[in-house]
């Protein structure tokens, strides 16, 4: 296996961003570098062609990569967060395809951008107007078990809101930097984390395939485990659904 996958980045970098970043890995990695980038939903980008680091899938490879196949043909992973929870990283976790993500302050720059434009999406979860339906739920119905992270305590205070229902996080960099250091792409192990695309291609570039599988099988173990704790807490979110009484 040679080829890093940048995987679900057409919603938090744009297409135009995303064209820059692909012309710039284009221009900046040598053919002696071991190993290949391939973008996944960006239309127009070359395929794979001899001699080329940088390409993308076609619609059909892009409409149809299964999860086995990126196990099988992808070392790592690149993915750039888009809101505080995401099944993208959670896929990639439990593959134990070693995953490369931006530090948490440059997340946050990201998430700002974001924010500020006035989009609904991405970063859907810390949006006000989704915050105030948060808080309306939980102050109706109190949550009867432990979230963690303290969040029963938190959601009783008004920092604590600010940070697990989103509301003023939009104009606080503190309190959304505090948010995104809560998120599971932060909390668990085996993550790599870059600062620039320098700092990322001199990271892939340091291990070999055989270090990513070991990275992998690392991860696996660690989902594994989380799993017990998750499956606690579904089903004590089905109890109280069948019968909040209890």
């Amino acid at each position: 296996k040679h080829e890093v996958l940048f995987w679900q980045n057409h919603i938090s970098l744009r297409a135009p961003f995303a064209l820059i970043l692909w012309r710039l890995m284009s221009q900046t990695l040598t053919k002696d570098f071991q190993y290949n980038f391939v973008f996944k939903n960006m239309a127009k980008l070359p395929q794979a062609g001899k001699g080329r680091k940088v390409y993308g899938l076609n619609e059909i490879e892009s409409a149809t990569l299964s999860y086995a196949t990126m196990s099988e043909r992808f070392v790592a992973a690149v993915l750039f967060p888009h809101d505080l929870g995401m099944i993208s990283f959670d896929d990639l976790y439990a593959l134990g395809i070693p995953i490369y993500l931006p530090t948490n302050e440059l997340i946050v720059s990201m998430a700002t951008a974001h924010l500020l434009g006035g989009r609904n999406y991405p970063w859907y979860m810390l949006r006000e107007e989704h915050a105030d339906h948060s808080a309306f739920a939980f102050a109706e119905r109190p949550m009867p078990w432990e979230p963690g992270w303290n969040g029963v305590g938190a959601l009783n205070t008004t920092a604590g809101k600010a940070v697990y229902l989103g509301h003023g996080v939009k104009d606080n960099p503190e309190l959304l930097a505090k948010a995104i250091s809560i998120s599971n792409f932060a909390l668990l192990p085996h993550v790599s984390r870059f600062r620039s695309i320098a700092g990322l291609l001199r990271g892939l570039g340091k291990l070999s395939p055989e270090d990513f599988a070991a990275i992998g099988k690392a991860m696996e173990k660690s989902s594994l485990e989380a799993w017990e704790t998750t499956s606690e807490f579904y089903q004590s979110s089905l109890s109280f659904l069948l019968d909040p009484t209890r």
